[in-house]
């Protein structure tokens, strides 16, 4: 399947969007969810390599955003990491 260059750059550009609706805070609850839902199915459909890629991507994502936290948080005896729960 040979894949246009207006293809490809459309798609880069609703990756973009997604993103961006995505992390917004104001973007109505239903755009969220049909956003979220039609990502999920994309990665239903990745390769077994493809998929271990966007997994080790989201997690390394998810293990990010904790560090400012760990990084302003005083040090604990032990040196045990601080919780974000309650």
């Amino acid at each position: 399947m040979v894949t246009s260059h207006e293809t490809v750059n459309a798609l880069l550009a609703f990756a973009a969007a997604t993103k961006t609706l995505l992390q917004d805070a104001g973007t109505p609850e239903i755009i969220r969810d049909k956003l979220a839902r039609l990502a999920a199915e994309l990665r239903d459909e990745l390769s077994g390599d493809k998929a271990r890629q966007v997994d080790g991507a989201e997690a390394e994502a998810v293990i990010n955003s904790f560090l400012p936290t760990v990084l302003q948080s005083p040090p604990q005896p032990g040196g045990e990491i601080p919780s974000g729960g309650p």
